[in-house]
């Protein structure tokens, strides 16, 4: 089994009070950073090495999850590092009604009305399948926690 990726001690880090930007080196605590465009056919567009989604993919129907992943993928250089997270409970409201496989939208609520799919493991890794999983596990919030790296074309 692979070594958990190196972010993984960096949130770990942050956890124990760290701060982000310790041990990057002066260059970076004191330069704005310089943000890319990742649109189609922009000039300016680079892949990148990593991408981050906390309790973010789940608000939407399969079709457009798949769409995600289709662009999550194509903004992704070989090797970037995925880490995701999605719910594993349904108790964002007290009645829901199934608008298609294992998505609900909830009827009451601050939620109400906004799509959540919720993925078994499978479909997480299937939805995700240019990405080899590193690790996958329930945290403490009952998030199905999701890291993966992109497989090399």
């Amino acid at each position: 089994m692979r070594s958990p990726p190196a972010f993984t001690s960096t949130i770990h880090e942050l956890r124990n009070g760290q701060g982000i930007t310790d041990g990057l080196g002066p260059d970076f605590q004191t330069k704005r950073p310089r943000f890319r465009s990742a649109a189609r056919g922009s000039a300016l567009f680079s892949p990148f090495d990593a991408i981050v989604s906390v309790q973010v993919i789940h608000h939407a129907v399969s079709r457009t999850i798949e769409a995600i992943a289709s662009e999550i993928d194509r903004v992704a250089s070989p090797g970037a590092l995925l880490f995701l997270t999605v719910p594993c409970l349904k108790n964002q409201a007290g009645d829901f009604r199934e608008i298609e496989a294992n998505t609900f939208l909830p009827l009451d609520g601050p939620e109400k009305g906004l799509p959540h799919h919720f993925f078994s493991c499978e479909e997480l890794a299937r939805v995700f399948r240019r990405f080899e999983a590193l690790d996958m596990h329930v945290d403490d919030l009952n998030h199905l926690c999701f890291t993966a790296a992109k497989r090399p074309v």
